[in-house]
């Protein structure tokens, strides 16, 4: 039998130490091989008023079920099931002090439910689409004190729903595609993963489709207070800045072929564009008191909220005054550390690389090692920052694989985040300490990250001096490769 095993990761060391040993919290599918916290929720954990909850298996089972944790062995446990089934709960989404999620029992395939923490508050709340077919609840989110989300109860397809975790207070709030003989969804799961409605001057802004295309529109959570705010189509990537709402719409109003960068503040008449762009815009976020997004064939731009104020960062995809037009170029993966905006992106020279900037043309430059293979930040899913460290996945110097590099604060130039081992002997030592190969450059650091030694040129290193303890040497070979170790003085 296979059992489910959940860690927490405590992180103790800052910088470019060690790998952390995880610490079992509790096993609790004991006598079997591993698998996945959770194959079916992609080890979703979910806090909710300081416990953790969790999906995993029940000892000597299949049964997929709902586990509560309070962070210690004896804390954790499960909070509820249903012999022979499997409720495979997902989706969590808190409100006060209920937690709802989607779930499944006998004749009521994944519907809405909810938990209130305790194995008898935990219970369907209300099945949407009666029967066996689910009605895909989605897109939770909190609104004036309630549940709301999208559910096709088999009659009006997904349609905007509300929920006060009572079945007589779960309803559908307005067919908004009421066309009579369609059934087609408002709104689908996939557009509620990648464009969530956002709540604004205390109303939900979302795209919704009325059977004739997608439109901005807007909720107060009532029947009557949900409509059509504006004939712009397509708005995504809803962004609140300077108390004003900001989107991307693609394709404009009909007839105006005017997509681009929109702003509304709440109003039909407060509903313009700002700045048309043919391919509109894409992912739009606050950064050091600045508006920006990705705009003419991928390249960034920065905007005060006005049509004077929206300029191009620089042209960093040259080839036209709109950039080159290129669908794989980025800016990709932004993130902030101390005022600097970190992103990357392709020149026509370096390839994907990353860059950083303060949002003017002089602040915006490559950061790249000496000699870096082209492309190097191709397949990087994302930049992390942890403990003032910009952390990375990069391919500078091999054909496939990529490494973690990171980038200090007072770093000019990116180096690798302990990629590979070097052999050292003899190992614990006090004396002298052998290399297997002569190094170009050679760091010795205590496990607190203070640099004790640096060394040029050397394959032995005099470490008599050092106190006892454990150390982190790093060294750079002769041909550029990184390598790390730990030793112990004796």
């Amino acid at each position: 039998m296979k059992k489910e095993l959940l860690y927490i990761i405590l992180l103790t060391f800052p910088l470019y130490l060690f790998s952390q040993t995880p610490v079992l919290l509790k096993d609790i599918y004991p006598g079997g091989s591993d698998v996945s916290l959770t194959y079916s929720t992609d080890g979703e954990l979910y806090e909710h008023l300081g416990k953790l909850y969790f999906a995993g298996f029940v000892e000597g089972t299949w049964d997929n079920e709902i586990f509560i944790s309070d962070g210690t062995e004896n804390g954790t446990h499960l909070l509820f099931s249903q012999p022979g089934i499997n409720t495979a709960p997902y989706g969590f989404c808190s409100v006060g002090d209920l937690l709802f999620f989607v779930a499944s029992t006998t004749g009521a395939y994944e519907e809405l439910w909810v938990t209130d923490g305790t194995e008898s508050g935990t219970h369907l709340v209300k099945d949407i689409n009666p029967g066996s077919t689910s009605s895909f609840p989605c897109g939770f989110f909190t609104y004036n004190g309630q549940l709301y989300f999208w559910a096709n109860d088999g009659i009006h397809g997904h349609e905007l729903w509300t929920s006060d975790g009572t079945e007589a207070g779960t309803y559908m709030v307005k067919n908004i595609n009421a066309e009579p003989g369609q059934s087609q969804s408002s709104s689908s799961a996939y557009d509620l993963r990648y464009n969530p409605p956002i709540i604004y001057n205390d109303l939900i802004f979302f795209n919704a489709n009325n059977y004739f295309d997608n439109y901005l529109w807007v909720s107060d959570g009532t029947e009557d207070g949900t409509y059509k705010l504006h004939d712009v189509r397509d708005p995504e990537g809803f962004t609140i800045y300077n108390e004003k709402l900001y989107f991307s719409s693609t394709s404009g109003v009909w007839g105006d072929d005017n997509g681009g960068l929109w702003v509304t503040d709440g109003t039909a008449e407060g509903t313009q564009v700002i700045m048309t762009f043919n391919t509109g815009v894409q992912d739009l976020f606050v950064a050091n008191g600045m508006l920006y997004f990705y705009g003419s064939y991928h390249e960034l731009y920065v905007t005060d909220g006005t049509s004077e104020g929206t300029q191009m960062v620089i042209d960093i995809t040259t080839g036209n005054e709109q950039g080159a037009a290129c669908d794989s170029c980025g800016p990709y993966n932004y993130i902030v550390l101390n005022n600097k905006l970190y992103f990357s992106t392709m020149d026509d020279e370096h390839g994907q690389q990353l860059w950083v900037t303060q949002g003017t043309a002089e602040t915006t430059q490559i950061i790249i090692p000496e000699n870096p293979k082209p492309g190097a930040l191709s397949h990087t899913e994302n930049i992390k920052v942890l403990n003032e460290n910009i952390y990375y996945a990069a391919n500078y110097d091999t054909e496939f694989e990529s490494s973690i590099y990171h980038l200090g604060l007072n770093m000019s130039t990116v180096e690798p985040h302990l990629d590979a081992k070097i052999n050292l002997y003899p190992n614990p030592t006090d004396q002298v300490i052998y290399l297997s190969e002569e190094m170009k450059w050679i760091d010795i650091y205590s496990l607190a990250g203070e640099k004790i030694l640096s060394l040029k040129d050397e394959k032995s290193i005099d470490v008599s001096f050092l106190n006892k303890g454990v150390y982190l040497l790093k060294a750079i070979t002769q041909n550029g490769k990184y390598y790390h170790s730990k030793f112990v003085k004796k």
